[in-house]
């Protein structure tokens, strides 16, 4: 049960109109008054009109409080476990009301401070006065991700000239001239090639019938594996060109026959770089040839083309460009 509380000081030099209601069992009024005595004096001059409401909701204690004065309007909604403790705070806030400063200098030597909890709805708290002192505002430091350098993949060119031997495109064992340009990349290489096959002689039960020569260009795609200055590609190619056939020794009509030269390359290599710039190799190559080419004389066959054959080589290859991307050989 509510009991209303009214206190009205109507005297013109009595300086606080208390509008007060609790509930029985809280501080009424003149409690209210004498803890505002507690704080300030009350010397008639300032002027300040007090209502409050205190009421109790879920177990805890809800004050509703507004003061007014000539210079400004303050309206507060505070909570507290204890209604004494609202009783407290409204004291506090009309005594700073009636004198900011006299309060100030003695807030530091109460006893008990009281444990507010404004709700979400209360209105800001303007108080018409000394200038207040600026609260710092904290710093708020928003976190920062580190994201890591862009590493810029490069290419290289490439020329490479090798050495190689090669069986199954000629009667006997061959000795091939290979030029090669191409493109680096940190896991792959394109490559371009030229082949001559140096000239051999054909010869039919011991003695030479005409000889034989290749000419030939291609591709090669590759995938790298490098650790350190070691790199291993894996490649797969085509090749097309043309054998270059000349009759002699005891054919009396003398031909010379240019049938066409196509294959299919798959194999692997070992390249070592004791250099950026420089790579000594070996590779071996399944040469796979589609189309045979024959050579006769008369009825008589001379040579025919194996449908699979064997190339090794032997090269150097320099670099070109700066290569400072990922996959490239790098010395210890």
């Amino acid at each position: 049960m509510l009991r209303l509380l009214i206190a009205l000081r109507l005297l013109a030099d009595d300086p606080v109109a208390l509008d007060w209601r609790a509930p029985a069992h809280c501080p009424d009024a003149a409690a209210v008054l004498d803890e505002l005595a507690s704080l300030t004096a009350l010397d008639g001059e300032a002027r300040v009109r007090v209502t409050g409401n205190t009421r109790e909701v879920g177990g805890r204690f809800e004050l509703a409080l507004r003061i007014t004065t000539t210079s400004m309007s303050l309206r507060r909604r505070l909570t507290a476990d204890r209604c004494e403790t609202l009783g407290q705070a409204a004291a506090l806030l009309i005594a700073i009301a009636l004198d900011p400063l006299e309060v100030a200098s003695q807030v530091a030597a109460v006893s008990a401070t009281p444990q507010l909890r404004p709700l979400a709805e209360d209105l800001p708290l303007a108080i018409v006065g000394p200038e207040a002192v600026p609260v710092p505002t904290p710093r708020v430091v928003v976190p920062v991700r580190v994201m890591p350098p862009v590493r810029r993949v490069r290419t290289q060119g490439l020329l490479r000239v090798e050495g190689a031997i090669d069986a199954g495109a000629t009667p006997r064992v061959a000795a091939d001239v290979v030029g090669v340009v191409g493109l680096l990349r940190p896991r792959v290489r394109v490559e371009l090639h030229g082949l001559y096959t140096v000239r051999q002689a054909l010869q039919l039960g011991g003695t030479q019938v005409g000889s034989l020569a290749r000419w030939a260009v291609g591709a090669r795609g590759c995938g790298r594996v490098v650790q350190r200055r070691l790199e291993v590609p894996l490649c797969a190619g085509i090749e097309a060109g043309q054998f270059l056939g000349s009759g002699g020794g005891i054919t009396v009509d003398r031909q010379s026959p240019r049938p066409p030269w196509l294959a299919l390359l798959a194999g692997l290599g070992l390249i070592w770089s004791p250099h950026p710039r420089v790579g000594l190799g070996v590779r071996a190559e399944l040469v796979l040839a589609p189309i045979r080419a024959g050579f006769r004389v008369g009825e008589q066959v001379v040579h025919t083309v194996d449908p699979a054959g064997v190339r090794v080589g032997f090269g150097i290859e320099v670099r070109l460009g700066d290569g400072t991307g990922p996959g490239r050989p790098q010395p210890r």
